[in-house]
């Protein structure tokens, strides 16, 4: 069975349309990575003895780092007010450097202040006077206040990743069945002895080692330049009081965001892998297959995520690959919700979405290839 699921997995991989495809994501991830997670355009400025000095950088993020650990824990108004007057520039050295008092919330200072500033200051960076409870609601008295860089730009780069690489296994995988129709080598395999048995079942397992293996080959990437770059500090702030999703209208943190995250990544990876497999068995040809595979993924986007829609149809549409792949959609979902459950608990439907889809696709895949009829 090992030199089979080998085998196959030599034949999805050694192709030159998925060493293609595979070189574009790599340079993709590269870009997205640079242009998101590495700290290259990041900047601190700050105002000492009537001074601008800029940090940029690795020595940026340290220096966030440092401002952040003053502020730990609870977040209150007081800390709020502090940060704003510790860290507001003065009219004078914003002249002296070429800047417009008027518009002071427009220019970096540091993370920590960044993040405040467009819910507690005027555009000339004075106190607008509300406080934590004005603005957070029923929210203030449990948001925790940490280091969530890293955190924030890893989780909102995920999302344009990661469906990059469901449209790189359209076109890995979508031979993995048809192939054997289009070159007439359908013969060969199914009237072997293992052909309609262990055969299906190699394919279908390299299909899988392909798609979940390079999914974590993607997430270790994201991880170890997140470690190199932040360390892994932050995961018990406020998804609120970072840059992934401020607006978020209920408690969460950012280490819960993350295991939802990777649920969401994962399940729809899975459910469309499956999906990939059982339109490659019923494809006469890999480029059908791979266009196919290609339209259902991309297809949902044309369905207009707001409340123009009904939000029933909101909520199965968010659970498509597609919309767990880009993850916003399920962390936005429509309120009042038109079913008595949460919005985690809506999220955590992927989960028999992906019982559903291995107990239902894989088989139907592997039976619909078993029963081929050789001509």
């Amino acid at each position: 069975m090992k030199e089979l699921i080998r085998f196959e997995l030599g034949k999805l991989l050694h192709r030159p349309l998925a060493f293609a495809s595979l070189a574009g994501l790599a340079i993709y991830t590269a870009y997205m990575l640079c242009l998101w997670v590495f700290p290259i355009n990041t900047i601190v400025r700050e105002e000492i003895d009537g001074e601008m000095k800029t940090y940029k950088g690795m020595a940026a993020v340290r220096r966030n780092q440092e401002i952040i650990s003053l502020y730990e824990g609870p977040f209150t108004t007081e800390k709020m007010q502090n940060i704003i007057e510790n860290y507001s520039f003065s009219a004078a050295a914003m002249e002296k450097n070429n800047m417009n008092p008027d518009t002071q919330i427009r220019y970096t200072h540091n993370y920590l202040y960044d993040l405040i500033k467009g819910f507690f200051l005027n555009p000339d960076g004075t106190y607008t006077g509300e406080t934590v409870e004005d603005v957070y609601g029923e929210l203030a008295p449990e948001l925790i206040l940490g280091y969530s860089e890293g955190w924030s730009c890893m989780l909102a780069t995920l999302p344009d990743v990661f469906p990059v690489w469901a449209c790189v296994l359209a076109v890995i995988l979508s031979p993995v069945f048809s192939e054997e129709y289009s070159r007439h080598t359908d013969a060969l395999v199914l009237t072997g002895s293992q052909g309609r048995t262990k055969c299906p079942t190699a394919k279908i397992t390299a299909a899988y080692i392909i798609s979940l293996g390079g999914s974590l080959v993607i997430l270790t990437i994201f991880l170890l330049c997140l470690f190199f770059c932040y360390g892994f500090t932050g995961l018990d702030s406020s998804i609120q009081l970072s840059k992934f999703m401020s607006l978020q209208y209920y408690t969460l943190y950012l280490g819960q965001a993350f295991a939802l995250v990777l649920l969401l990544l994962f399940s729809g990876i899975i459910v469309y892998t499956a999906l990939i497999l059982l339109i490659s068995a019923l494809s006469r040809n890999s480029y059908a297959s791979m266009i196919i595979s290609a339209t259902v993924l991309l297809a949902p986007l044309s369905i207009p995520m707001d409340s123009s829609i009904n939000k029933l149809l909101y909520i199965v549409c968010a659970l498509l690959p597609i919309h767990q792949l880009k993850i916003i959609n399920l962390f936005y979902l429509p309120h009042p919700l038109p079913i008595a459950l949460s919005d985690v608990q809506i999220m955590l439907l992927s989960l028999p979405v992906t019982l559903a889809a291995i107990l239902i696709g894989i088989p139907c895949a592997k039976r619909t290839f078993s029963r081929h009829q050789v001509r």
